[in-house]
């Protein structure tokens, strides 16, 4: 069984190769912002994979807590649809030598699909408020 954050970084991949395929609908723009009890959670990995076959996108948190999704070629946004989301702050390949990263997500976002979300042509706000508890 592979470990979540071998898991993440093997959907990260796909999701940046599915781009790269282009596709005939609708693009959008995706920003949001990311908190855990209020607070901005910074270096969140936001992963947003398709449900249907359509390109994905992924984005990560500054230290406000927003993120925008970017797809493979550097576009903003995926392509109008619905996806599953992946929230983790894991480092996926620290390098040789470097410890990785504490995961700061709590389990029960980051260990089983906690969003769907159905992105419409245009912007979109989709804001994750986690909590501790």
């Amino acid at each position: 069984m592979r470990s979540r954050p071998t898991a993440l970084r093997a959907w990260i991949v796909v999701v940046l190769l599915s781009a790269a395929n282009g596709c005939d609908r609708s693009a959008t723009t995706v920003a949001g912002f990311v908190t855990l009890d209020g607070r901005p959670l910074a270096g969140v990995n936001v992963v947003f994979e398709p449900i249907e076959p359509i390109a994905g996108a992924a984005g990560v948190t500054d230290g406000a807590g927003r993120y925008e999704l970017l797809r493979g070629n550097k576009q903003h946004g995926p392509p109008a649809g619905r996806y599953r989301v992946f929230l983790s702050t894991a480092e996926h390949d620290p390098g040789e030598g470097v410890s990785p990263q504490v995961e700061r997500v709590p389990a029960k976002y980051h260990s089983v699909i906690q969003f769907h979300v159905e992105l419409e042509p245009g912007f979109n706000r989709v804001d994750f408020q986690l909590d501790s508890t």
